[in-house]
């Protein structure tokens, strides 16, 4: 009898919903699908119930208003394609990094990755893509049915619809305005999706503007350097950019793996294992690497050109060697700055082994040039691991790590470990080279950012997450100077060596730390950033954040785990 019972109310269910025109059940069905980040984000950020209520309402009346201008209801939803892309997006991202709404960096790093690295990432998001395939492609496929039939929606339907949409939107909006009331920092394009995302996509294309004029916005502009050292004495500087380098599995630092079998054992060599990068983005890092600037005035990029004009105004010959592809961001601008520009990928997609950066090197020292300025930038540890190093320097096994799961952690390691073993070898062939000139040479080696490897219950993986994490931030950086610099500057050795134990911004040391080894003055220098002087003081130390903000660490997004971990490494 109850089974009876049961049976005619399902089938009285099913009759009602047959009633219900397809316009509608589609309306329902796409606004429902689009809500599905909202929801998601109300469980991962630091939201309020305030904040999560006009986070689903305010949505939904905007989606709702949109497919109510006009009664073709499969055209008004195809209209919502970049919603449903932006929502596809999102979910991705959440479960790439587990929290975090689409950041400027994110749209960025969309138009600065090069082809390979964007097929190796996708190949690692399978289980979300497919996701996102079944949840919005149905709906997209409906619209489009309901375009071919020419379905419009009936007025009694079309009428009530536009009465919830407005009543929808009107409670979202005055919800938003209570929501300000309560918190004064509250702001929707800051909480609200999609609302934050679309004004990201906003001060993205802005920064990507102002980055392709850089070469008019920065004209004017010089650094008034020149040499202190003697005209005829000849030098030779190099640095190299690292990719993805954290200092936690560099043997120099402490890690518990001969990592670095090659470098360890050079006397003249030193390690900065407290070293932290004000970013974990390469479009940032790096550029802050080659500047004057830090996360204080990063605004500032557009009007100022990289340390290779300050060399270069000191009378030395710079060359810019490049690893990665050429990616219309700063980096870029600052490469062609140089004398000699080379970008040695050979293909749009594949990649060379940054040992192959030191055939260049060598054809530049062979000049008879009497002062000289390098910079290498490496391709580094970047994912996928195993594909960063010859097959002869896989030693720590198993390393075929072609899934990015938690169960392959331990391949990941190792194939990590790999790159380092490899960058250590190509790093002393290097030093060799410029040994071989008998010249006073240096180099500084430094990483853009570190990387997450699953390190901790978080199982996060990679770097440029919208938020940080301590993986992404302790940088590998090290130095090496020749005994002919050591025999004429004494004090910025002795410098390097006593500085190697101290906390390092690396973000804003680089810059004066080279310019001090090559004897460099401009106004733009400041010798208590220099590793090579005796008045060296560890800058103070911020984070830089989607909106270009210098923000304080423990307000950065780090965890209490995270902060625990960087503890050791401040006011040293």
């Amino acid at each position: 009898m109850k089974h009876s019972k049961l049976y005619i109310e399902l089938a009285s269910l099913v009759d009602y919903i047959r009633q219900i025109p397809s316009t509608i059940l589609l309306t329902l069905y796409t606004v429902l699908v689009l809500l599905v980040p909202n929801a998601l984000l109300c469980h991962t950020e630091q939201y309020t119930l305030l904040d999560c209520f006009v986070n689903i309402i305010l949505p939904v009346g905007i989606y709702l208003g949109i497919i109510s201008l006009s009664r073709k209801t499969g055209t008004m939803i195809l209209w919502l394609l970049p919603f449903f892309i932006l929502a596809a997006f999102q979910i991705v991202l959440l479960y790439l990094y587990g929290e975090s709404i689409i950041a400027v960096d994110m749209y960025i790093n969309v138009l600065t990755t090069n082809p390979g690295e964007a097929t190796e990432l996708l190949a690692n998001l399978g289980p979300a893509i497919i996701f996102v395939i079944v949840l919005y492609i149905p709906a997209l496929i409906w619209a489009i049915v309901l375009v071919c039939k020419h379905k419009r929606m009936i007025s009694p339907w079309f009428g009530g619809l536009r009465v919830l949409a407005v009543l929808t939107l009107s409670s979202g909006i005055i919800l938003a305005e209570i929501d300000y009331w309560k918190d004064p920092s509250y702001r929707p394009h800051i909480k609200t999706f999609p609302i934050n995302v679309c004004y990201n996509i906003g001060l993205a294309i802005d920064h990507t503007a102002t980055s392709a004029h850089h070469e008019e916005t920065s004209c004017d502009f010089t650094y008034e350097a020149q040499s202190i050292h003697p005209t005829d004495t000849a030098e030779v500087y190099v640095l190299v950019i690292g990719e993805t380098g954290r200092a936690l599995n560099w043997q120099l630092g402490g890690y518990n793996r001969p990592t670095n079998p090659r470098l360890s054992v050079r006397d003249s060599v030193h390690f900065y294992s407290h070293a932290i990068s004000e970013s974990n983005i390469t479009h940032k890092s790096v550029p802050l690497l080659l500047t004057s600037l830090t996360a204080e005035n990063f605004d500032s990029l557009r009007f100022q050109k990289s340390i290779v004009t300050a060399f270069k105004e000191a009378g030395f010959h710079t060359a810019f060697i490049s690893n990665q592809a050429p990616n219309r961001s700063y980096t870029e601008h600052f490469s062609h700055e140089a004398d000699t520009t080379l970008y040695i990928q050979n293909t749009p997609t594949g990649h060379q082994y940054d040992s192959e950066l030191l055939k260049y090197v060598s054809e530049i020292l062979a000049d008879s040039v009497t002062k000289q300025f390098i910079v290498l930038h490496s391709y580094g540890s970047h994912f996928k691991y195993q594909e960063r190093y010859p097959e002869e320097f896989g030693k720590f096994h198993p390393d075929d790590c072609n899934s990015a799961t938690y169960a392959n952690r331990e391949k990941l390691i190792n194939a990590y470990d790999n790159t380092i073993l490899y960058t250590d070898a190509w790093l002393d062939d290097l030093i060799e080279l410029l040994s071989s000139t008998r010249k006073v040479s240096g180099m500084i080696y430094v990483s853009d950012h570190g990387e997450d490897i699953m390190d901790d219950d978080r199982k996060r993986f990679l770097h440029a997450s919208p938020t940080p994490t301590f993986y992404q931030l302790n940088v590998g950086m090290l130095s090496w100077v020749s005994p002919e610099f050591t025999n004429l500057y004494q004090s910025k050795s002795e410098a390097l060596h006593s500085n190697a134990e101290r906390t390092v911004n690396s973000s804003a040391s680089t810059f004066h730390t080279i310019l001090d080894m090559a004897g460099i003055e401009t106004p733009y220098f400041d010798r208590t950033l220099s590793l090579a002087s005796p008045e060296y003081t560890p800058a103070h130390l911020y984070y830089l954040n989607d909106h270009n903000k210098p923000v304080a660490l423990d307000k950065s997004g780090l965890k209490e785990h995270d902060l625990s971990l960087l503890a050791p490494h401040l006011n040293r």
